[in-house]
């Protein structure tokens, strides 16, 4: 998918991405069979290792922080995590 666009530099999506986000909401949305994999891809502009700087890893259900008994629980484990490494 193209059009998914990021000013130099920076983790900020240019305004002409709103078109292509919400496609890709729009997919997954109507298929729920689906899985969505997400790649960041770079240009040749700076050091290897600062452009591979960021890694995903989706755990679905896989682990809980609390039970999955009622509405309190499950608002629980619906959660981002952010983890930084050294």
């Amino acid at each position: 998918m193209h059009g998914i666009n990021f000013d130099f530099d920076s983790a900020a999506l240019r305004g002409e991405s709103a078109a292509a986000l919400d496609a890709l909401h729009r997919g997954p949305a109507a298929d729920k069979s689906s899985k969505v994999v997400i790649e960041g891809h770079t240009s040749s502009e700076g050091e290897a290792a600062y452009n591979q700087r960021l890694a995903a890893s989706g755990a679905g259900e896989t682990r809980p922080i609390a039970p999955n008994d009622d509405e309190s629980g499950r608002s629980l484990n619906r959660r981002v995590e952010i983890h930084c490494a050294g």
